[in-house]
């Protein structure tokens, strides 16, 4: 299963790349339906002791999730997001090889620190793709969606202006509830958020959402899907959800929505995440295994539901 995370596998889905410094900007495109979804890769500043133990630390299965999640979260916004809109631009007219120069400012970075950003970016991003036929393609080409965030996302996606405001909005309030944001959780919702709604300082200075804001959201599934990105970004936080169950349970109350239905929808993504990494590096052994548990007991899930998880995960991936 390995061989789907290779550079071979991965480079047909690049359709445009941009150096900027020590960052490699991506779009990969699916050959089938078209869609269009970004990806970034940062090379390590150094290589001491100091960044194999960063890196180590990156490659944990809870770290994963974490990544999947901001994925997710950008994914949710799409392309009606400014950010959306001009990555799609950008798209549209790029070049289609991923190994030629990149065409904007100095490149700063090997042909194999680009190599290996391709396949480190992809694997941030990859939850939005199925291995189909030898071959990548977008979930929404797929045929069979992955899991229910998946089936819940492309049933009642999040469209309108306003509910996507107050889903930024949940989402900068969620990810301060520990007196700030992180660097990295900063990087993702400022890409997602419209300029219009002004900057991710101005919305987390904003006063908490009301009951009255919350009963404006547009009536439908929509509001589930919202609740859900919600507690998948609260649960992969490395902290107890404790403080954020009190935020996400009043969110719910005010949406009308089953707050239990949506953390269980929000846990089996998060942990979706951390088999399909352990699976995918090669890495599935009895450590990993435990590793899975420790993630499920943290975010709630017994021994039991981590282990069908993971068996699923095993049966979607041989067919």
């Amino acid at each position: 299963m390995s061989d789907r995370y290779t550079l071979v596998a991965i480079q047909p889905l690049v359709s445009h790349h941009r150096v900027q410094g020590r960052n490699l900007m991506l779009t990969f495109t699916c050959p089938a339906s078209g869609k269009h979804v970004q990806g970034r890769y940062s090379a390590p500043q150094s290589t001491g002791i100091g960044s194999a133990v960063a890196a180590q630390a990156k490659s944990s299965l809870a770290y994963e999730a974490r990544r999947q999640v901001l994925s997710l979260v950008r994914s949710i916004f799409g392309s009606s997001s400014f950010a959306g809109r001009v990555a799609t631009q950008v798209a549209s007219t790029a070049v289609t090889s991923a190994t030629m120069p990149s065409t904007r400012g100095p490149q700063s970075l090997t042909q194999a620190q680009i190599d290996q950003g391709i396949v480190e970016a992809f694997q941030t991003v990859s939850g939005q793709f199925a291995w189909v036929g030898n071959r990548w393609v977008h979930q929404s080409a797929a045929g069979e969606l992955r899991g229910p965030m998946d089936k819940q996302l492309a049933e009642a996606p999040v469209t309108s202006r306003y509910d996507q405001l107050v889903l930024a909005r949940m989402l900068v309030e969620v990810a301060a509830v520990h007196g700030g944001i992180s660097g990295e959780e900063q990087s993702y919702l400022a890409d997602v958020i419209d300029p219009e709604w002004g900057s991710l300082e101005a919305l987390a200075a904003r006063p908490p959402l009301t009951r009255a804001e919350l009963s404006q959201v547009s009536p439908g599934g929509g509001r589930s899907s919202m609740l859900s990105a919600a507690w998948a970004l609260a649960l992969a936080d490395e902290h107890e959800a404790g403080a954020e169950r009190e935020l996400l349970d009043g969110y719910g109350a005010a949406l009308g929505v089953d707050g239990a239905a949506a953390r269980t929808t929000a846990q089996a993504f998060v942990i979706d995440q951390a088999v399909e990494r352990a699976f995918a590096y090669g890495g599935h052994d009895v450590a990993a295994r435990q590793a899975l548990l420790q993630l499920g007991e943290r975010i709630g899930m017994t021994r039991d539901e981590v282990e069908l998880a993971e068996a699923r995960y095993q049966r979607r991936a041989l067919g």
